[in-house]
């Protein structure tokens, strides 16, 4: 293979084309952007007002915040395995795909959104409070 390889380099150099460094091919070289990230997300599927829904939420990193050590298919399915562990249901080893990935955060994200808490809010769990009996009865009183 490196005969023909050098052949090809003669070849082009007697045409008259530029010769640059041979490159390693993606599977050998550890540091190439062709490593196949994963990540572990988890099905959540309920009943709401009589309806069936379905969500999935990613429970870790793929993207490029993440080494690509640590994305790797035999890093990701030991962690699974941990978190199955702790008893966590539903579970999946997902291939990262950038488009996939990023439309699951930005639902994720508009689920979690933070929302200011309210006069009304506080006054609303007061009730429940003291419907529940959590607070004692004097509180009625203040």
């Amino acid at each position: 293979m490196a005969i023909r390889g050098l052949a090809t380099l003669i070849t082009r150099q007697q045409s008259g084309c530029k010769i640059t460094e041979p490159r390693e091919s993606a599977g050998i070289n550890r540091d190439s952007p062709l490593i196949m990230k994963y990540y572990v997300s988890q099905t959540i599927v309920e009943m709401v007002d009589g309806r069936l829904t379905g969500r999935e939420v990613v429970l870790t990193r793929a993207d490029s915040r993440v080494g690509k050590e640590s994305a790797r298919l035999q890093d990701v399915k030991l962690f699974k395995s941990k978190l199955e562990a702790i008893g966590i249901e539903n579970l999946h080893v997902c291939a990262y795909e950038k488009k996939r990935y990023n439309k699951l955060m930005r639902e994720q994200n508009k689920r979690h959104k933070a929302r200011s808490l309210t006069v009304a809010d506080i006054a609303e769990m007061t009730k429940q409070a003291i419907d529940s009996d959590l607070l004692s009865k004097d509180c009625d009183d203040v």
